[in-house]
């Protein structure tokens, strides 16, 4: 059992999950600062897009060249936009998940537990899962399309690739800030920190099996573009024989109970209205 000095330290007692000061910049205001930043990112990314070829006419321009037929248009709404809907759509339920994730996490962290390391320990599991599986979904970005007449198809091949990518890189990196900060951190500290982020402690997992999913999909999408709908049939049992496996060994877990934790230790470690208990973890 960890000590700091001659005395245990309780992660979950009032003192470390009070509210911290308030941020000079709240959660809106990070979300804006961060989506201009993203935003001169993309103004970077579009000039060789945007850029004439030759003689100053921006109609020998990449993006023209492209853009003009009807046929691109029709991919812009069958391809593109439900893409970005799908995208949305994972982006909100990981958003969602990984405060449970979180709660989950802390909830049967046995008393006296120098909660900083745990923590570090399970991001840089979270860090090194990520970094192995972006190797094997980065280079499902750089191979041929998968039909060489369905351009929607092609289309959706690499979308699915590229929000796997986004998915599994947004886990990485969330997972190595967060370790990054926790290091140097003492178990006072540490204890501080984790009641604070918890949120940071959830996502990483969310976010990699966002990613593994557009992955599978992506891969079923292209084996039935070459093998045909023996392919499609084979990869989708597969898939939900996984993901079933995998669902019921997260339930599984979820629902273990650590017999030294009281029930009303417990309650009060995952509930977020402090109205309700002596002692909550609140959220920042």
């Amino acid at each position: 059992m960890p000590f700091a000095g001659n005395t245990v330290i309780d992660p979950f007692s009032p003192e470390f999950t009070t509210d911290a000061p308030p941020s000079e910049v709240g959660r809106l205001g990070r979300w804006l600062r961060g989506l201009l930043f993203t935003s001169t990112c993309a103004v970077i990314l579009s000039i060789p897009v945007l850029i004439p070829t030759s003689d100053g006419d921006f109609n020998t321009s990449l993006w023209s060249e492209l853009s003009g037929s009807e046929y691109d248009k029709e991919l812009w709404h069958k391809g593109f936009a439900p893409l970005w809907v799908l995208g949305i759509m994972v982006f909100t339920l990981c958003s969602v998940l990984k405060e449970s994730i979180g709660d989950m996490l802390l909830k049967e962290v046995a008393p006296g537990c120098d909660i900083g390391a745990a923590a570090k320990g399970s991001l840089e599991n979270q860090a090194l899962v990520a970094a192995l599986f972006l190797t094997i979904i980065f280079p499902m970005a750089q191979v041929d399309p998968p039909s060489d007449s369905n351009e929607l198809v092609n289309l959706w091949y690499f979308g699915l690739v590229w929000l796997g990518v986004a998915f599994v890189l947004a886990s990485l990196m969330v997972a190595t800030m967060t370790l990054v900060n926790l290091q140097g951190l003492d178990q006072r500290s540490g204890a501080f920190f984790v009641n604070r982020h918890r949120r940071e402690l959830g996502e990483p997992v969310s976010t990699l099996v966002s990613s593994l999913l557009m992955s599978m999909f992506a891969a079923i999408l292209w084996a039935t573009c070459k093998y045909g709908l023996v392919a499609f049939f084979t990869g989708t049992s597969v898939f939900m024989a996984i993901f079933s496996r995998l669902w019921a060994t997260a339930e599984k877990l979820a629902g273990w109970k650590n017999p030294e934790v009281q029930a009303n230790d417990r309650e009060a470690r995952k509930l977020k209205d402090p109205s309700k208990v002596v002692v909550a973890p609140k959220f920042i």
